[in-house]
């Protein structure tokens, strides 16, 4: 066997407790990250600031866009009464 090759260790996975919830109306306005799997409140100037500019460059690029309803056709028959009248 060569001496640079070590087999990767076989190791259980690590099973952590759920967040705990978050008080959501306790931090309005406030950015809760939930990336790390656990609720970090950032409610920074700075952090809002960024938000805020987000938010205003999302809302520019949906300006104006809208949608239309599905169009379907006619109501097709079901093929046992295709050939009657």
């Amino acid at each position: 066997m060569n001496a640079a090759v070590v087999p990767a260790a076989r190791t259980k996975p690590v099973l952590e407790r759920p967040a705990a919830p978050v008080d959501l109306a306790k931090h309005d306005g406030a950015l809760i990250d939930f990336s790390t799997g656990r609720a970090v409140i950032n409610d920074s100037p700075a952090e809002k600031a960024a938000t805020e500019k987000a938010v205003a460059e999302m809302d520019a690029a949906a300006k104006g866009v809208t949608f239309e309803p599905t169009k379907t056709g006619p109501a097709e028959k079901p093929a046992a009464d295709a050939g009657k009248k």
